[in-house]
């Protein structure tokens, strides 16, 4: 995204506004690597918990641990 600057290395960023990091987060999102998790997202019919426990990999490929959100949802 244009102006954006390395938060850390491992390429997380910080974006010049809040809106621009919502577009890079969308951006990202669909870019063929989440599929699943969009998809379950977009179907409306399933709680957080449950797009968590379903989408491990994606989750993982994020970036994030998902033990760590799984837990919070609970």
């Amino acid at each position: 995204m244009p102006g954006a600057t390395d938060y850390n290395s491992a390429g997380v960023k910080n974006y010049v506004s809040g809106t621009q990091g919502i577009e890079a987060m969308y951006l990202t999102l669909v870019n063929g690597h989440y599929n699943h998790l969009v998809a379950d997202m977009r179907s409306r019919t399933l709680s957080a918990l449950q797009i968590a426990e379903r989408n491990v990999a994606n989750i993982e490929t994020w970036g994030t641990n998902p033990t760590c959100i799984i837990n919070g949802l609970k």
